[in-house]
């Protein structure tokens, strides 16, 4: 039964994609041999009415194929029942494939919400769909995404997940609510740009961009949710067609769908670009961007196919019908209306899009994939530039676009005006004048020439510009070269390139301030602070962004070698290893020296708990201790080292520690017991360093991956070893 529920679904969503001319045609071949899947599927068109096309723009074709599935498997609702620790409260909503409810975490006493798919649909592409979803939200971990936070199966064995429970407005309805204005719809929008560039980084293409699954919280934060249609990209997905992953239904909601996926074309991270153009859009103008007569599915994919959508300037100055939030009552749009929300005045609001908003949110609606915004990181950072009055990187069509869509329009009549011209020439040539006007000519192109090297010297500086202010210090330096003449040519460049190539040679920057040879680095958590020590006898502080000395702490007897300096995780101390067995720890915005510990040699690494709660010395004497930051209590002391140690590092989780030592191996420490875990072993000379998998597990529990993430040296001769030992700093 669940076979042919699933042939029936797939042959239904292809069908209805017909004319009703062509359905019988296509369902006699298609259900040859199965009548019983050709009286439900007639049964279904029958029926299938005005429905699908109320639905056809709001939802995907594949949620529309599944609702209509599920109208025949009317269940009782979950209300009351248990899924695990969950309560179900109530139900938060529904879609073709799947249903939300309202459920109570018994163990946490919070509120969550739990996905799960409709009984009568668990055909392999609605599984394979829900599984893939499942999958995505757990690689996915991003303040303005909703998190995934648990799954497991029902009793009558329906998958569900578990995610955290929103309580929001749709991003257009909450800016409504709100009534704001530009400046802070786009500051909105490009915090879903931030969460959707980080699913593709993910290598996760969203595909279903819209309203509904972005969700804006009272407080103002932002979540986008709802990732099952979403792609994932790799090496076997990146090339393959959008309509290959279900029969003739493809997986998009209309109204936001890019012209590549209504023409079942290759799905890229630019079909999201496009979809966020349509919401910037309609975010800042109340309107879609292409105006219909009808809601004809035909009218629809053709208008996003071949209609050039009105500026956003111009779309807010037209009067226009749109479907109610109910979806029955028809609503008119007013240029008054539509500015009572926004901007307070009709002409205010079109001044604010004209101009550099016409063309950013018209750039990222292009008809063609690599016309748009190469990425969504791109597209938020044209917004920011233009929120900070610099100039954009969108702009009017070039000449030479334009002149090639003319002469594809106008191919017999470009065809004629050619043989013209060539018959002209053709006369020309044959007069006495010939030689004189190929001289012009010449003397002309010469003159063209000089004037076109003159503009694209001018281009690429601005482009060299553009990359140094943006921190692209290669790309300037790249255009910059490009503009040294070649034997024979002039020299073009002036004093601003000689400028430029100053200001790009001095953009990296030197941190001044240590007297002594510096030998362990570390950024602050934020990533606005670098701290050093030196042998100077002080712990250095400097602002990373301008290179400017913040504060110098004493470390009394030389600050040590190695990894021997530490931010705490919150940023707010300082720790430091010394030369005379000390580790100190002050504070950072005061200075002041909060603690020290002592071993009884140098301590030539230190390392905070992830929670910054403890801290971890190894010194000269082969030990590793552990001290409680707030009290300076001595936790623990683990001995087994041999000789001197090298470095100590934290796991992820703060239940394992990791030291390495100049005895050859690396030790695992268990931090609740004091116990060791394991030695590994397999060097020849010192382990200077070792690190944790970013997933948390330890070497020790991966004993072939943790050559990969130690560090040591290869065992020199008696001289050498004694020189590099003899060089090591104590």
């Amino acid at each position: 039964m669940r076979d042919q529920d699933q042939r029936v679904a797939e042959a239904f969503a292809a069908a209805a994609e017909l004319e009703p001319e062509e359905q019988a045609l296509f369902l006699a071949r298609e259900c040859a041999g199965e009548p019983s899947v050709l009286a439900e599927v007639q049964r279904l068109l029958a029926s299938d009415g005005q429905v699908a096309a109320n639905r056809f723009m709001q939802e995907p074709a594949l949620e529309v194929t599944a609702r209509r599935m599920a109208d025949e498997h009317i269940e009782e609702t979950h209300v009351g029942e248990f899924f695990g620790r969950y309560e179900v409260l109530g139900l938060i909503g529904e879609g073709g494939m799947g249903e939300v409810y309202l459920a109570e975490d018994t163990e946490l006493g919070r509120r969550v919400a739990i996905k799960l798919v409709k009984s009568g649909l668990k055909t392999r592409e609605v599984l394979r769909r829900f599984y893939n979803e499942r999958q995505i939200l757990a690689n996915l971990q991003h303040p303005n995404i909703a998190r995934l936070l648990d799954g497991g199966t029902t009793e009558d064995g329906l998958p569900f997940f578990v995610m955290e429970y929103v309580e929001g407005r749709p991003i257009g309805k909450y800016a409504d609510a709100h009534q704001l204005p530009t400046t802070a719809r786009l500051k909105l929008f490009r915090t879903v740009c931030g969460a959707v560039q980080y699913a593709h980084q993910n290598l996760v293409i969203h595909r279903d961009l819209k309203p509904s699954n972005i969700l804006v919280t009272e407080a103002g934060e932002v979540k986008l949710l709802d990732f099952g249609i979403a792609k994932l990209l790799g090496p076997a997905q990146s090339q393959q067609p959008a309509g290959v992953t279900a029969t003739a239904v493809r997986v998009m909601t209309p109204d936001y769908a890019s012209p590549e996926q209504v023409k079942g074309e290759v799905i890229t991270t630019a079909s999201d670009v496009y979809a966020l153009g349509v919401l910037l859009y309609e975010l800042l103008t109340g309107h879609r961007p292409y105006r219909l007569k009808s809601r004809a599915p035909h009218e629809v994919l053709q208008a996003i196919c071949e209609q050039e959508p009105d500026k956003p300037s111009l779309a807010v100055t037209r009067t226009q019908q749109v479907a109610g939030s109910d979806g029955a009552r028809p609503v008119t749009l007013t240029p008054e209306l539509v500015s009572q929300t926004r901007d307070g005045h009709p002409a205010k609001l079109r001044h604010q899009l004209a101009g550099d908003l016409d063309n950013i949110v018209l750039k990222a609606l292009r008809k063609e994939p690599e016309r748009r915004y190469a990425s969504v990181e791109q597209f938020s950072e044209d917004l920011r530039r233009y929120l900070g009055g610099f100039p954009v990187l969108a702009h009017q069509d070039a000449l030479s676009y334009r002149t090639t869509k003319f002469l594809k329009r106008n191919k017999v009549g470009v065809a004629v005006a050619a043989l013209v011209l060539l018959t002209l020439l053709g006369g020309i040539i044959a007069t006495t004048a010939q030689r004189n006007r190929a001289e012009q000519q010449r003397l002309r192109a010469e003159k063209d020439e000089y004037a076109n090297r003159q503009l694209l010297y001018a281009a690429q500086l601005s482009l060299a510009y553009q990359a140094w202010e943006t921190a692209n210090v290669g790309r300037a330096l790249d255009l910059l070269e490009a503009q040294r003449p070649k034997p024979g040519e002039e020299d073009l460049r002036g004093f601003e390139w000689y400028l430029l190539w100053r200001l790009t040679h001095e953009r990296s920057r030197a941190l001044l301030g240590a007297t002594n040879t510096v030998f362990s680095v570390a950024f602050s958590p934020d990533g606005s602070k670098v701290a050093a020590g030196s042998l100077d006898g002080k712990a250095h502080v400097w602002d990373a962004a301008t290179g400017q000395l913040l504060r110098s702490f004493d470390a009394q007897a030389g600050v040590m070698n190695g990894y021997g300096i530490a931010f705490s995780p919150d940023g707010k101390y300082l720790a430091a290893g010394c030369a005379n067995g000390s580790a100190l720890i002050w504070e950072v915005e005061t200075g002041k020296l909060a603690r020290t510990f002592t071993h009884t040699g140098g301590v030539v690494s230190v390392a905070f708990s992830p929670d910054g709660r403890t801290l971890a010395t190894a010194g000269d004497d082969h030990t590793v201790k552990l001290w409680r930051v707030d009290t300076g209590e001595e936790v623990a002391t683990f001995r087994g080292h041999t000789e001197r140690m090298a470095l100590v590092v934290f796991s992820p989780d703060g239940k394992t520690l990791a030291s390495a030592s100049f005895d050859h191996t690396a030790k695992l420490w268990d931090v609740a017991s004091g116990s060791e875990r394991a030695t590994l072993r397999g060097h020849s000379w010192a382990v200077l360093g070792v690190a944790f998998s970013p997933d948390g597990k330890d070497p020790g529990d991966h004993r072939q991956r943790w050559r990969d993430q130690t560090v040591g040296r290869s065992k020199p001769s008696q001289d050498r070893d004694d020189s590099r030992r003899r060089n090591y700093p104590n």
